[in-house]
């Protein structure tokens, strides 16, 4: 009986253990791939027509809308995860029309913004699911 016991409790450990780190999910970097080239070309055109005029061609920001890219990317953004940047965009962007664009092209637009940081693409496109985006942290690339 009482090994029978032990073996019960020793499940239900495992068990607990198991859903404990099943429930967590990874953490993982944005210099973990973690978009793909074809979804930063998109990316691009959506940023181009719809975000240029006030962030800059270039991502460096006009008067006083901010760089999204350099420095100043790293001083907003770094250390938080993806679904902050991926989050205010769908919420407050573009200024007047916030949403308008749709979840899939501020995801899109999100990866084109990571790949002008410097950061890598990968084999999967970044998803337009925020809870996978608060699993993904927004760190500063090795130079």
């Amino acid at each position: 009986m009482k090994l029978k016991i032990r073996i019960l409790t020793a499940l239900v450990f495992l068990g607990a253990s198991a859903g404990a780190a099943l429930a967590q999910p990874a953490t993982h970097t944005a210099q973990d791939g973690v978009f793909t080239s074809a979804q930063a070309d998109r990316g691009d055109a959506l940023y181009q027509n719809n975000c240029a005029a006030c962030h800059g061609g270039s991502l460096q920001g006009e008067e006083e809308n901010p760089s999204l890219s350099g420095k100043h990317f790293f001083t907003r953004w770094g250390g938080l995860p993806v679904s902050a940047i991926y989050g205010f965009i769908n919420t407050q962007m573009p200024l007047g029309q916030p949403g308008a664009l749709g979840v899939q092209a501020d995801a899109d637009i999100v990866a084109y913004i990571l790949s002008v940081n410097k950061f890598p693409a990968g084999q999967a496109e970044l998803p337009a699911d925020n809870n996978i985006l608060k699993t993904i942290t927004i760190n500063k690339p090795q130079q």
